[in-house]
């Protein structure tokens, strides 16, 4: 199997992913670097441990938390953003933000609604 030869106009991430093919026959071969975290098993099966980064997949969709951290984060009112995925599994599971506030209002300001709507979807 063959990996494509990189991201488009992204050099930076190419080299970062695609790295150098300890075992492959032919110089110049590469392998992709998913970030899957996972170990040989006696049976010869490889069992998947999880992530090397905080990446997670929801809904057959592969989502960064960090990015929406830094989302929430841009908007004043917010100091600090934490996402994760909840830990039900299956179609149950959904992200969680936890959200530090610049000060301590006794609920979120209807100021955010401008922000909810120019990029976040709330279900």
């Amino acid at each position: 199997m063959e990996s494509p030869a990189g991201y488009r106009r992204r050099p930076d991430l190419t080299a970062e992913r695609f790295v150098p093919d300890p075992f492959a026959l032919a110089p110049g071969l590469r392998l992709y670097r998913t970030g899957d975290l996972g170990r040989w098993l006696p049976d010869g099966t490889i069992a998947f441990l999880g992530r090397a980064d905080y990446q997670v997949k929801l809904r057959g969709f592969r989502i960064e938390p960090g990015e929406i951290e830094a989302a929430l984060t841009r908007y004043p009112a917010i100091r600090e953003a934490v996402v994760i995925a909840s830990p039900k599994g299956g179609d149950d599971r959904r992200l969680i933000a936890y959200l530090v506030p610049e000060s301590q209002p006794a609920r979120m300001p209807r100021s955010c609604d401008p922000f909810w709507s120019r990029g976040c979807r709330i279900t």
